[in-house]
């Protein structure tokens, strides 16, 4: 399954063959009746999936539901879309669905009355399992008695579970005899239980073990010498770990039923460490955590006395045994810590190695910069993987591109040097192979202003050339720089001739702006070249309104240079500088504005429409993402869900 095609360009429809299943708390289950496969949903996630009910992109929905006010936390309509997709819930016609047969099953088994008995069952199981002495018999014939009597157990566990689905309602899917097992059993396929209601669950779990409970309940009890291979299966049947019967009947007793998109999660946002763990937080609930643990203490227990009733030694004794445990108890503590600092690790290794590749990539350029920046000059093969990558050169043709390599000039120059300055035009241009320089523009005060950052594969002093703004402009190295340089007369010749000062402003200061901005540091080279094209550039004088209070948010503004003020009557708020961004609150719930902002001092915005906004958001899953963040951080609590009566949406 392709997550970004899934979320970005297919084009899904919800399957038409659906059944609900029983509401319980809130949560039901859809159940795509062709490919028996199900969805843990609640209500509001059904409104979401209702929305493909004609054909619709992820994006499309998304910017439905934001404009709607019905948008889920993002993480959770992403997880909820793929999902539905594994679940072929929402299908894509590139996807052709394996279709699954219900089988006959006749002979029906009211689960009112199979719960009491398979639960009488399992207690006098582990009433026997406790009142348990002596030695289990490992003799041949004996173990060869016990393992055809677990054989036939399970297999009519699951024949009584079949039929109490069946007389639930439900179907009964894949009926067969499982031989690949060291005990050979009958087994049938039981998840169309999941449409039922929680009494009808927890007998089915009961049921698939209540007879082979049954069996060591009597052996025991009769001090018949077969029961040691039964014993240990039901032992193992019913092991406390996620995912067997007694942590999912344990699940059925929580007031809140999870949810397909609080585990097991698809979306890769939901697998990182931290999100997982706020996720297990969010579904964590006290009274389930404490059945489970308190299972499993009981269950290791169990077990340790079956052993020792084996080995003809007296669990008690030990137990009691205070001497004994003083000398165990440091490796016990050891051994705990040892498992939880393992499960630390395999939790968050993926975080770490991340963070020590970045620290590393990081170390090697300020090492290549300022030990090897200044000596060594880029080769051939070099220069035109930069020329490649850079989105202003690459879009010449080879022609030019082959001119514009013949042109070029090896150049140096050591940290804290000018390269360019105010009181002259470019005389070159140069593409930096190695190092970093900043851009500075001269305020109308006369100082200094930083313009721009440039580091290894971008353009200097093409800025001013096309910037009329700022056709005088400053360039300091930061470090140790080398670059490739050619006459700007040749540049002017070679690319803006060809490709225009529109596209090459757009490409050579715009684009550049939002690579070093705090906003799009992280975002996809496709996604910056797409904002770059859909941002207009609008200056605003000292005093200006830029947004008022009270009127609809109609734009995203990103401050490339001076600063705006944001005001409630005649208290600022804030200030946001260049660099800063504002606007994306109100146009992702929707709302007027709060809050007055204006010009402090000559600013130019890069300004997004309403509707590109909402349609380059949706389309960059990762750009929703980081705005989602910052926005609830901004808020001070999470910006979705919203609430329709929360603001006054016009």
């Amino acid at each position: 399954m392709d997550e970004n095609l899934i979320l970005t360009a297919d084009v899904l429809s919800l399957c038409p063959d659906l059944n609900k299943g029983q509401m319980s708390n809130g949560v039901f289950v859809v159940k795509n009746v062709q490919t028996q496969t199900y969805l843990a949903i609640n209500e509001e996630q059904w409104s979401v999936l209702n929305a493909f009910a004609g054909e619709q992109t992820v994006p499309g929905v998304l910017e439905v539901s934001i404009r709607g006010r019905t948008c889920p936390t993002l993480c959770e309509y992403y997880e909820l879309i793929l999902k539905a997709c594994r679940a072929s819930i929402l299908r894509s016609d590139q996807v052709v669905p394996v279709r699954r047969t219900a089988n006959r099953w006749v002979v029906p088994l009211p689960w009112k009355l199979m719960l009491p008995l398979t639960a009488a069952l399992m207690i006098a199981a582990l009433v026997a399992i406790v009142l348990l002495h002596g030695a289990l018999s490992t003799a041949w014939i004996d173990l060869a008695i016990g393992w055809a009597a677990t054989c036939g157990a399970l297999s009519a566990g699951y024949a009584g579970a079949a039929s109490i689905l069946r007389a639930g309602g439900c179907e009964v899917y894949r009926p067969r005899l499982r031989w690949r097992t060291p005990v050979p059993h009958f087994t049938a396929d039981l998840s169309d239980g999941r449409m039922a209601e929680r009494s009808l669950r927890q007998a089915l779990e009961l049921a698939k073990f209540a007879p082979l409970a049954g069996a060591v309940a009597g052996a025991l009890l009769a001090h018949k010498n077969w029961s040691l291979i039964p014993l240990v299966t039901l032992l193992l049947a019913l092991h406390p770990l996620a995912g067997g019967s007694v942590a999912k009947l344990v699940q059925l007793f929580r007031r809140r039923p999870l949810l397909d998109t609080d585990h097991d999660f698809l979306f890769h946002q939901n697998r990182l460490p931290t999100a997982r763990l706020r996720t297990a937080w969010r579904v964590f609930e006290w009274r389930t955590a404490v059945a489970q643990v308190a299972y499993g203490i009981g269950w290791i227990l169990l077990g340790a006395h079956v052993v020792y009733e084996a080995c003809g030694l007296s669990l008690e004794d030990t137990l009691t045994n205070l001497a004994y445990w003083e000398k165990a108890g440091v490796w016990l503590a050891g051994a705990v810590l040892a498992a939880a600092l393992l499960g630390l690790a395999c939790l968050f290794w993926q975080s770490v190695w991340s963070g020590v590749r970045t620290l590393r990539q990081r170390w090697q350029r300020f090492w290549r910069r300022w030990h090897h920046g200044a000596e060594l000059q880029a080769n051939e093969a070099e220069i035109k993987r930069l020329i490649r990558e850079n989105p202003l050169l690459r879009r010449l043709k080879p022609d030019a591109q082959a001119e514009f390599v013949r042109e070029l000039k090896p150049f140096a120059a050591k940290a804290w040097s000018r390269i360019l300055s105010f009181d002259e035009a470019p005389a070159q241009v140069g593409l930096i192979t190695s190092g970093a320089a900043t851009v500075y523009r001269r305020a109308k005060s006369g100082r200094r202003v930083p313009y721009l950052r440039l580091a290894e594969g971008d353009l200097f002093g093409v800025q001013g050339m096309v910037d009329s703004n700022h056709p005088r402009l400053e360039v300091r190295t930061k470090t140790p720089l080398r670059a490739m340089v050619l006459p700007a007369a040749v540049f002017q010749r070679i690319v803006i001739d060809r490709l225009g000062s529109v596209d090459v402003f757009n490409l050579a200061h715009k684009h550049v702006l939002l690579q070093r901005s705090k906003l799009c540091h992280s975002w996809r080279p496709q996604a910056i070249s797409r904002f770059t094209q859909i941002a207009d550039v609008v200056s605003y004088s000292a005093g200006d309104k830029i947004i008022q209070k009270g009127a609809e948010t109609k734009a995203f503004y990103l401050v490339s240079e001076g600063e705006v003020t944001v005001l409630n009557g005649v208290r600022r708020i804030a200030r946001v500088k260049a660099g800063g961004f504002l606007g994306e609150i109100g146009l992702l719930q929707n709302s007027v504005s709060t809050a007055d902002v204006e010009a402090g001092e000559d600013t130019r915005c890069l300004v997004v429409s309403k509707n590109e906004f909402m349609r380059f958001m949706s389309h960059n899953y990762h750009v929703a993402l980081q705005l989602e963040r910052v926005s609830s951080r901004r808020l001070g609590h999470p910006i979705f869900p919203l609430s329709p009566l929360s603001f006054d949406t016009r």
